[in-house]
C-alpha cells in the first residue's frame, strides 16, 4: 500500500468534506476517495493548488449524497430562424460528462477531472493486480 502525499492528505482531510466520505458507482466501478486520490497521485504533478500552491485541497468526489454526482453540462447550439443566428436554447441536446474535482479552500480554485479517465484507471489497476496474481501463482 503507497505511503505517498495522498494517503496523508486523505488522513487529514477526511473530516474537511462532506463529499469525501461518499462512494460513487460510475462506468461500472466503484469508486472512494481512496481510488481518487489514488489516481491524482499517481496521474499529476502534485496535489497542491495550482493557482495558488496551497495544500492541502479538499476532494469533491460526488454531491451531497451517494446517488448524485457533479457533471458538466453542454448545450448544442440551435439556428434560430428569425435572425439565422446560432442560440442556446432549451430544445437543443445536452450532455453530462461527470467528473470529480480538488477544491482549495484557500482560494477557491477547483480542479476537475473526469469520473470515466478514473474509472478506467482502477479497471486497469484491478486487471494489472489480478494479473500479477495469477503469474505469482503459476511460479
Amino acid at each position: 500500500m503507497s505511503t505517498g502525499l495522498a494517503d496523508g492528505l486523505t488522513k487529514n482531510m477526511s473530516k474537511s468534506s462532506i463529499y469525501e466520505s461518499h462512494k460513487l458507482k460510475a462506468f461500472g466501478t466503484e469508486i472512494t476517495a481512496e481510488d481518487a486520490w489514488a489516481f491524482l497521485e499517481d496521474k499529476t504533478s502534485s496535489l497542491q493548488c495550482s493557482a495558488c500552491k496551497h495544500t492541502p485541497q479538499t476532494l469533491m468526489l460526488t454531491g451531497p449524497a451517494d446517488l448524485s454526482a457533479m457533471v458538466i453540462t453542454t448545450q448544442d447550439a440551435a439556428v434560430d430562424e428569425d435572425d439565422g443566428e446560432y442560440h442556446f436554447v432549451p430544445e437543443a441536446n445536452t450532455r453530462s460528462l461527470p467528473v470529480f474535482g480538488l477544491w482549495c479552500p484557500n482560494c477557491g480554485h477547483i480542479q476537475l477531472h473526469t469520473i470515466g479517465t478514473l474509472a478506467s484507471w482502477i479497471k486497469k489497476k484491478a486487471d494489472r493486480n489480478s494479473e500479477d496474481g495469477r503469474n505469482e501463482q503459476s511460479n
